[in-house]
């Protein structure tokens, strides 16, 4: 087995004629539709990478533009040489069950900012949505200017003027910032939460001027890697005027962006559901815009279309007999095999199999497969440039789950800050994850290093008493017990806590083992096999959130 970067794989597929005449009809100012058909799986991704124009890709519903942006950040890294400026955006839906989600409202807003911004020469943008999001108003260009600025290394300001101006924009003043939003101060350090960016920014002060900026994990709040300069968005307001109101994400497009779609009819039919009007929408017609539809059939009288011949990965069950069948029979083709995994100790696994199989490969045909440590949503084969690539995920079966690039914003709402804990009264009972249960003893300075430090007092049987940094809060949750029973206060250095953890592990392995048995036992019934899902069925489940 031989490992290559993805960035190989997305080279090799750019060796495709008909990459080269997509390229040509995107510059061709007679083309206004194109039409790509014979694209699967993951190689749309691949596909599109290769655009030079900047692309607004409107998928038909979330989850299908979800995986496509994770393929596109997978093959667009900033190590691929040809793609060093490329930026890749997600443009999410910020409502959930009536709800604001955070996560959703930061990746909405960089997404707007790098808008507004003017892309150098020698990048473009890929921006990836789907019909609920675009339906979502926006705060209008001259909105979002006015609660948006930079800070810089070097910069000089008053540490008291960026309070007030935090404060200004609606920032709210906390003692440890987690949330989008926030700021903290302390000395000579202001922490921000941006809604322009996932992580939260750290500047540190020396006099007026700005020493260092960096970024710091909002569990442990240690600082992470330094930035030359931070973006601070606060959350646009509505307009008294409702300027927002009429504005979408549309209104930041330029006019040379290419507009994409898996089926257009879909897409139209939603954003007319969900009671988009033309006026509201930025003037939301097709027609207008030049296109690319990655599907079989146009939707437009008039269009050019170019093909490839490409086909799913084919489903193997976990049966590697099946698997090392298909993959010999293409190899004998002359065809070239990559899998991709997310982890290298996978591909050593794979390998291993593949090395100890008892049909090996006919002398002389190389090796089973080309490793990569990374990895798309769907393998495909392209029956043009003689791949298979193939994911590790399918061909065990796994769920592939896509982590969003936010998803600091929804981790910091599940740890324990010190607004829960100044919720807490002094007796209250809490649970520290190494030494058990305890009584909230309330919050203590003490010197640390010779330099005072907030800690959390946590009081234990026989009067023991263990101080918390303020670092390690996500070690601490409050007591969740039965209504009206009194919990049992540990005893430090008895180790009752320890073996209380172990025999719930037990516990849990012996509930894991019941339901592998109920499991083992289902496999082994005889199934029905079913017809595949069609469009509908694949309609209906992604309409659930």
């Amino acid at each position: 087995m031989q490992n290559v970067d993805i960035q190989d794989l997305e080279i090799l597929f750019g060796q495709h004629s008909e990459i080269g005449a997509i390229r040509r009809q995107q510059s061709d100012v007679k083309t206004q539709h194109l039409l790509v058909a014979g694209l699967h799986a993951s190689a749309r991704a691949l596909a599109l990478a290769h655009s030079q124009k900047p692309l607004f890709v409107i998928f038909d519903n979330a989850e299908t533009a979800q995986y496509l942006y994770s393929d596109l950040k997978a093959v667009l890294q900033p190590s691929a040489v040809s793609h060093q400026h490329s930026e890749v955006f997600f443009f999410p839906a910020a409502k959930r069950r009536r709800t604001i989600d955070d996560a959703a409202v930061i990746m909405r807003t960089e997404c707007l900012s790098a808008l507004s911004r003017q892309p150098s020469a020698v990048s473009h943008q890929i921006i990836v949505t789907y019909p609920e999001a675009i339906a979502e108003s926006c705060p209008a260009k001259e909105e979002l200017s006015a609660v948006s600025f930079q800070l810089s290394v070097g910069q000089e300001i008053q540490q008291s003027a960026l309070s007030s101006q935090l404060s200004d924009l609606g920032f709210e003043r906390v003692d440890f910032v987690f949330q989008p939003g926030q700021y903290a101060v302390r000395g000579s350090i202001v922490d921000i939460y941006s809604y322009g960016h996932d992580i939260p920014y750290r500047i540190d002060f020396f006099g007026d001027e700005i020493d260092s900026i960096r970024e710091f994990d909002i569990e442990d709040q240690l600082s992470k890697n330094k930035v030359e300069s931070a973006e601070v968005v606060a959350s646009p307001q509505p307009s008294p005027e409702g300027k927002g109101e009429d504005s979408t994400i549309v209104d930041y497009l330029t006019d040379d962006y290419v507009w994409v779609s898996n089926d257009w009819s879909v897409v139209r039919f939603k954003v007319e559901s969900l009671g988009l009007s033309v006026e509201r929408s930025g003037e939301l017609k097709v027609e207008s815009r030049k296109t690319i539809e990655i599907a079989e059939k146009s939707t437009f009288a008039e269009y050019t279309k170019i093909s490839f011949d490409t086909v799913p990965q084919p489903i193997f069950h976990k049966q590697f007999d099946i698997l090392t069948d298909d993959l010999r029979k293409h190899i004998e083709e002359g065809y070239k095999v990559y899998i991709l995994a997310e982890q290298q100790k996978q591909l050593d696994r794979l390998k291993a199999i593949m090395e100890a199989y008892p049909q090996p490969l006919p002398e002389g045909k190389g090796v089973w497969f080309q490793g990569i440590n990374a990895t798309l949503h769907e393998g495909f084969v392209d029956k043009g440039l003689k791949i298979c690539c193939y994911t590790d995920h399918q061909i065990f079966e796994r769920f592939h789950r896509v982590t969003m690039s936010s998803e600091n914003a929804r981790r910091g709402k599940a740890i324990i800050t010190l607004r829960e804990i100044n919720q807490l009264q002094i007796g209250d009972y809490v649970v520290h994850s190494d030494h058990g249960i305890a009584k909230f003893g309330g919050l203590v300075t003490t010197p640390v290093n010779g330099k005072p430090q907030e800690m959390i007092k946590l009081i234990y049987r026989d009067g023991a008493n263990v101080f918390v940094s303020i670092h390690n809060l996500h070690r601490i949750s409050k007591y969740k017990g039965r209504e009206g029973s009194e919990p049992t206060i540990a005893r430090l250095g008895s180790g009752a806590w320890e073996r209380l953890k172990e025999r719930t592990k037990d516990k849990v392995k012996d509930i894991a083992r019941d339901l592998i048995r109920l499991y083992a036992t289902r496999k082994q019934q005889k199934g029905f096999a079913y017809s595949p899902d069609g469009y509908m069925q694949h309609e209906l489940e992604a309409s659930f959130l």
